[in-house]
């Protein structure tokens, strides 16, 4: 689940009880059931559609058994289909709000976001060879956490260019064992730390998200951290990638030189 722009958390929330309450009223009070359905799949698409996107909830409610109910409207042999149908409504705004409960805790995980691109993971020192201290102090975030995000597309982009022989394929398949033993334990998108200094996590696509562009994706990663109300960076160093970062109010940073020169091989953890 994603919020669109403009939207935060506490409205989200207040739009899934009030559209939960209109349905659980529905289904308690089942005078005029047909026309009230009806009227509450109107009122709940208004609602949720302002906010909630990624699945869009509101355009959700006509999937089902929605069309099957127009045709059949005022039909007594289709009224148990329509509490059917009701109680599934319910129960996806319910897990909504259970998506919701677990995307405020995504929020406030500690740190600054630090989302990484592709090239940087294969260009860079790995996660756990940067002096993260050293790189917010000099984004002015001098005395906070790194929190450093992967998003899934990053892994799967590391995932193709593995499987070659050329230099990109070596530092690609480095990268991946590399996140591989790093994570070795960890529930899907659970944090695990690199550092003292530094968190690491893998940011798993929504349920129901379609992906677009890898470089959008990074980006959309980097905006829902931000939106949600995290202080965040995009760490690249491909120009293209941080002037749309800019044109999203995004900020996006490289490693000061000093950082970028890869350190002595060493044993990937748990080598």
């Amino acid at each position: 689940m994603r919020l669109k722009p403009g939207y935060t958390l506490d409205i989200a929330e207040k739009d899934l009880a009030a559209a939960l309450g209109k349905w659980r009223n529905l289904h308690d009070n089942q005078d005029q059931l047909w026309i009230r359905y009806f009227q509450t799949v109107t009122d709940t698409h208004n609602l949720l559609s302002q906010s909630l996107t990624d699945p869009d909830l509101g355009a959700g409610l006509y999937d089902g058994h929605y069309w099957q109910l127009t045709g059949t409207a005022g039909s007594p042999l289709m009224h148990g289909t329509l509490v059917r149908e009701v109680r599934r409504q319910i129960a996806a705004i319910e897990r909504a709000q259970e998506e919701l409960k677990q995307l405020r805790l995504y929020a406030e995980r500690p740190g600054v976001a630090i989302v990484y691109d592709t090239n940087a993971l294969n260009h860079w020192p790995r996660p756990d060879e940067v002096k993260w201290t050293e790189v917010l102090r000099e984004q002015g975030l001098e005395g906070k956490l790194a929190r450093l995000v992967i998003p899934l597309v990053v892994i799967d982009e590391l995932d193709l260019q593995k499987g070659g022989t050329n230099p990109l394929s070596e530092k690609a398949a480095k990268a991946i064992r590399y996140l591989e033993k790093s994570l070795s334990g960890t529930g899907p998108g659970q944090t695990v730390g690199v550092r003292g200094d530094a968190t690491l996590e893998v940011r798993m696509d929504p349920p129901g998200h379609k992906r677009g562009a890898p470089d959008m994706e990074i980006l959309m990663c980097a905006a829902e951290l931000d939106q949600l109300g995290v202080q965040t960076r995009v760490l690249s160093n491909d120009f293209g990638l941080h002037l749309r970062a800019r044109s999203m109010s995004l900020v996006p940073m490289r490693l000061p030189a000093a950082q970028q020169r890869k350190a002595s091989p060493q044993p990937a953890p748990g080598a």
